[in-house]
């Protein structure tokens, strides 16, 4: 029996040259979710970053989250929720949360001792701070809340009052700017703030990312689109990009390597974009995220983009080939067979035949759109190009595809695969071999192979005249023909000699050989 996948695994050929120059565009990069449950019920993850060594670490609600791979470990330090985090080394961690901000230094066990840096352990003032980001600007840590930042020079900490309150903060390339939720954008030296512009007189403008392009800054707002500032202009961008995001409400931010960058919405999961905003990526709850709202994104090192959510994890691998299609919804059935021809994409799943536009495949769309060709209904078993045409091999018999139409071609119901073989066709049914020729111009079936019997879901070519045919429950069947497709000698090897083993057939340069499923 052929095995389904609930998705659809596709791949691009060639590997990528560089990261940094090549992103794949058709289906979603590989996805893995983690839910709560997997890391120990620590609620909503706030920030995320990667150690040197290649373990990740998590701000979350309650505690220090490490992954190592496999593992989830977490640590308990301040008494509020854990905010935000910086990863100094593999053993040298801050974080910030809820009135403290503090530093892990991992001891003897190798297990994170927590020390408090906040010079204020109790509500002051009637303000309760809580810690959202934390930089490094050369040698000091900078831990940032609503009121304040507090720059760490060892051994001193000094507080810097926000001129009313900070909203946000940004390392890009080196400076290190802070959004006042009134009197604008700001730039910090280590010592002092200088307003860099002021927001423009049209209600809220809140800034969820900062990244340069162009002899200038891109500013990403989280109701307002993109803006542009550059030779102390702030003029709107637009383009597709900034029309959106005015919509879903930008939240988190990050850059892809040099030529990318994530946004994390509130409404409409994920986009990554070029820096001109084409949209490259558009990944939500229809194309697998457990959720769309994303609070916290982090590219790692190795090309991992790791997405804290309101409910769960997620990480997107970005520098895999492969690429998935997968039915969320249910509104296609499971995978089966999948063949690209003359730009049109086809998808053989247990409910029909699926057809899309390969540019309709291209993810910067909101979904993936599918149509069921007319008269596919049933099991898709095998899709093949030959004499170039597509073959579909089905419940129903053999069809040949005809762009939004199929054409049935005789013989047997029940095709499991389709095979050329000299000037014929070949399929393996649910009973037998069928064998197909062509006589003006057309396909016609020609007769069934002698001494043949049973479910042939394998039929493989070695030779010009030699096939070997899987049998599941029976075996494998080796069988010479002779010039006019009939069986001269046949060689069986029966499924007991396997072990038990579900069985599948490979050419390769040495032959056939067959290895469990």
């Amino acid at each position: 029996m052929k095995k389904a996948t609930s998705g659809l695994l596709f791949f691009l050929v060639g590997a990528l040259a560089a990261f940094a120059q090549v992103l794949t565009e058709k289906g979603v990069p590989l996805l893995q979710s983690y839910t709560p449950e997997d890391y120990h019920n620590k609620g909503k993850v706030w920030d995320i970053c990667s150690a040197p060594n290649g373990i990740v670490y998590m701000a979350a609600d309650k505690g220090l989250l490490e992954y190592d791979g496999k593992t989830w470990s977490a640590f308990k330090g301040s008494k509020g929720f854990t905010r935000s985090l910086l990863v100094a080394n593999d053993s040298l961690i801050y974080t910030g949360s809820d009135l403290d901000f503090g530093i892990w230094k991992k001891n003897k066990y190798q297990q994170f001792d927590y020390t408090s840096l906040y010079p204020f352990q109790e509500v002051v003032q009637d303000i309760n701070e809580e810690f959202w980001q934390i930089h490094q600007l050369n040698n000091d840590i900078i831990f940032v809340s609503s009121q304040n930042l507090y720059v760490h020079k060892k051994p001193q900490l000094v507080r810097i009052a926000a001129p009313f309150k900070f909203s946000n903060s940004f390392l890009v390339n080196g400076t290190l700017y802070f959004a006042d939720e009134k009197n604008g954008l700001y730039v910090f030296d280590g010592f002092s703030l200088k307003k860099l512009f002021e927001y423009p007189d049209k209600g809220i403008f809140h800034i969820s990312g900062i990244y340069q392009h162009a002899g200038g800054l891109v500013i990403v707002t989280r109701d307002s689109g993109l803006y542009r500032y550059a030779d102390g202009n702030l003029i709107p961008l637009q383009n597709v990009l900034s029309e959106n995001l005015k919509t879903v409400k930008a939240f988190s931010f990050e850059p892809v390597g040099h030529t990318r960058i994530a946004i994390g919405t509130v409404l409409n999961g994920l986009y990554i974009t070029d820096l001109e905003g084409k949209i490259i990526h558009r990944i939500n709850r229809n194309k697998g995220l457990p959720s769309n709202t994303l609070l916290a994104l982090h590219f790692s090192p190795s090309g991992k983009l790791w997405m804290g959510m309101d409910y769960g994890v997620s990480v997107l691998n970005l520098k895999n080939d492969f690429t998935t299609f997968y039915d969320y919804k249910g509104e296609y059935g499971a995978g089966y067979a999948a063949s690209l021809k003359d730009e049109v994409f086809y998808l053989g799943t247990n409910q029909g035949l699926y057809r899309a536009k390969w540019e309709e495949l291209n993810d910067d769309r909101a979904h993936f759109s599918f149509r069921l060709i007319p008269e596919t209904e049933g099991q898709v078993w095998t899709l093949e190009q030959i004499d170039n045409s597509l073959w579909m091999g089905h419940d129903k018999g053999l069809f040949a595809v005809r762009e939004n139409a199929v054409e049935r071609v005789g013989g047997e119901a029940g095709v499991w695969t389709v095979l050329p073989h000299k000037n014929y066709l070949l399929t393996g049914n649910y009973n037998g071999i069928c064998i197909y020729g062509k006589s003006g111009g057309k396909w016609t079936f020609i007769k069934k192979m002698g001494l043949i019997s049973g479910s042939c879901n394998q039929v493989i070519v070695e030779k010009d005249n030699i096939l070997w045919v899987n049998i599941p429950n029976f075996g494998i069947i080796r069988v010479e023909l002779d010039a006019e497709l009939n069986p001269s000698d046949r060689l069986i090897f029966p499924d007991d000699i396997f072990k038990g083993d579900d069985l599948y057939l490979l050419k390769n340069e040495q032959g056939v050989v067959h290895f469990p499923q």
